[in-house]
């Protein structure tokens, strides 16, 4: 399995420093300091979940993560902000449908384990994506399968009723002779 793509958005460089430091190693990582930028990487790359700011210049982490999930709904998406902004959680997750909302300043272990789970999570979406397709692909095969079933069924019991109108019209063919001689 191909390692996820990650892609780190925050105009505080630091942030995007520590963040890549500890994402690196297991992790394919991209970084971006707005928007647009970010917006740039994730039209190029295979990404398989963005962390965004909230409150960068030009573009907000929602704004961002909004088009993003317009541009591929199956990329998970997690909003960090420093401010316990209610409004911006009811957009992250209205509009952006985040997989979660994480304050900063944010713990890094914990922030690797949020992280780990939210891949966990995709992995395990995309798993169950594909059986449901796997099913439905087999459930065609079935119905396939019984209306050629039914088909021949239909052909045999003709071909019994022609046997037996055959048999039939023998015997009485046979009793008819029987009676003339």
């Amino acid at each position: 399995m191909s390692r996820a793509g990650i892609l780190l958005v925050d105009d505080e460089v630091n942030t995007l420093f520590v963040l890549k430091d500890l994402l690196e190693e297991e992790y394919d990582v991209f970084v971006a300091e707005s928007g647009e930028a970010g917006l740039e990487i994730f039209a190029r790359e295979q990404i398989d979940l963005v962390i965004a700011d909230q409150r960068m210049p030009g573009m907000t982490g929602v704004d961002m993560l909004t088009r993003m999930r317009g541009a591929n709904p199956d990329c998970l998406r997690i909003a960090l902000s420093a401010f316990a902004d209610f409004d911006a959680v009811v957009d992250a997750v209205n509009h952006g449908q985040i997989y979660q909302f994480v304050l900063k300043p944010w713990n890094p272990e914990e922030m690797f384990v949020t992280i780990r789970h939210a891949l966990e999570h995709q992995e395990a979406q995309r798993a169950r994506e594909g059986l449901i397709r796997e099913l439905q692909e087999k459930n065609a095969s079935l119905e396939r399968t019984t209306v050629e079933l039914t088909s021949a069924q239909g052909a045999l019991v003709q071909s019994e009723k022609l046997a037996a109108v055959g048999k039939l019209a023998g015997n009485l063919v046979h009793e008819i002779s029987n009676h003339i001689q």
